[in-house]
């Protein structure tokens, strides 16, 4: 269609493209940091539209009305660029173009309350509050091109308009095609520059993937510090489909059992250290008979073994005890001392992973391959400095291990005797083991 005022070609179909497209990408740049239904820490600061009452679900309220707001305006502005065709005069075309301009300067308006309230932020610590920011930062940058390219389109629809009434008859600018060229010219550039951050904006924003990551790394550096310097000794237990039940005890472990043990000056207790050892599904099946009655409860439950062995009624008298009964002892594998490094580590790959110390671990099937000795993001790697716990101190974790697999769920506290070596001297810790 003409323009009977201005005299130059209006594309409706382009209009009706921009119309709708104003108010999208004015609702999503100006909602991308709008939070969940929960008032942030620091929520007087970031939205510059509330002082924070108190109420999550009306602050939430107030910055998604006030994202409807602005971007009704820009679509209504840019929807006076499809009615200029259709004004009967002077009068009726100038009242839609000053309506479309004041429309078009909330824009700038809301820019100015983003980028004050964005410099009164802090960057915090936490991922939390990071990922706040960063939203924030995305948020206004998203706002600026908004800004621009918008402000592009008046001017480029400005200058089609004039430019054909200031240059001679001929001339390429007089051309009526023109208006189509500037109108594609700033489409192009819009959306080249919108995709230089629309990606960032997806990561940072929209990709629960990448959110999650992020969020599950804070834990991770959160609870390696409490792994490493809990007072308390932390041992995470997980049971395989076979059966199999693999344990890690935390640094802490070392620290009371290897004490002054240490050798060549190692630091004792190594926080970057752990042990890692397995059970086998057998030594969890109830109802064997694990030893003579009177070791029940104690320290030193045969082949120099300290368990608090659990036990059944012994058979009738003068029948046969099946094989499964023959008193024995739990009998963990030990895997190694474990240091925490990445499993593309070549050097923890080619580390030497010795058997157990006890004989009967070997003859039982205990497997020293390598490639049995990584677990997540742990690797298995032999530390020659670092002196190895005993087979009675480790026999007398393996023991709470089956305790608290086999305790009831009602009881989450277990009174324990731990073994400790010392110049070859067996010393009991009693301890109290809290299951969860």
């Amino acid at each position: 269609m003409i323009d009977p005022v201005a005299g130059t070609r209006v594309h409706l179909l382009r209009w009706c493209e921009w119309t709708p497209l104003a108010f999208l990408m004015t609702f999503l740049t100006i909602g991308t940091d709008l939070p969940d239904q929960a008032v942030p820490s620091d929520a007087a600061k970031r939205g510059g539209d509330s002082a924070g009452t108190g109420n999550g679900n009306e602050w939430h309220m107030i910055n998604l009305r006030t994202a409807y707001l602005h971007a009704s305006a820009q679509g209504l502005s840019t929807l006076c660029g499809l009615l200029f065709p259709f004004c009967p005069g002077p009068k009726s075309w100038w009242a839609c173009m000053f309506i479309s301009w004041v429309l078009f300067m909330f824009l700038f308006e809301r820019l100015y309350v983003r980028v004050q309230s964005f410099r009164s932020m802090n960057r915090g610590s936490s991922i939390s509050e990071m990922e706040v920011y960063n939203r924030a930062r995305l948020s206004l940058k998203l706002l600026v091109t908004c800004a621009v390219m918008w402000s592009t389109l008046v001017v480029v629809y400005t200058f089609s308009i004039v430019a054909p009434h200031l240059v001679p008859e001929g001339s390429f600018l007089a051309d009526p095609a023109l208006t189509m060229v500037c109108e594609c010219t700033m489409d192009v550039l819009a959306k080249i520059l919108y995709l230089t951050i629309i990606v960032d904006v997806h990561d940072a924003v929209f990709d629960q993937g990448a959110r999650a990551k992020r969020r599950l790394e804070e834990l991770r550096q959160m609870m390696n510090v409490v792994w490493d310097n809990s007072s308390d000794v932390i041992g995470i237990s997980v049971r395989s489909i076979s059966g199999t039940v693999t344990t890690m005890l935390s640094p802490t472990y070392l620290k009371i059992c290897i004490g002054d043990r240490g050798a060549s000056g190692q630091a004792k207790g190594d926080g970057a250290h752990a042990v890692v050892f397995e059970l086998d599904a057998g030594e969890f099946q109830h109802g064997r008979f694990d030893c003579a009655p009177e070791n029940e409860g104690k320290v030193g439950g045969g082949a120099g073994a300290a368990s608090n062995t659990r036990m059944r009624p012994p058979p009738p008298p003068g029948s046969p005890r099946p094989p499964s009964s023959l008193p024995r002892k739990v009998e963990p594998r030990m895997v190694c001392n474990v240091e925490f490094s990445s499993i593309s580590n070549p050097a923890a790959r080619a580390a030497v992973f010795p058997r157990t110390e006890s004989a009967d671990a070997d003859a039982a099937g205990g497997d020293p391959s390598p490639e049995k000795k990584v677990y997540g993001n742990v690797v298995a790697a032999a530390s020659p400095e670092l002196p190895r716990v005993t087979s009675p101190e480790i026999f007398s974790v393996a023991d709470l291990i089956v305790r608290a697999w086999d305790v009831d769920r009602k009881e989450t506290l277990l009174m324990h005797d731990l073994v400790r070596v010392r110049d070859g001297q067996r010393h009991s810790i009693r301890c109290e083991a809290k299951v969860t």
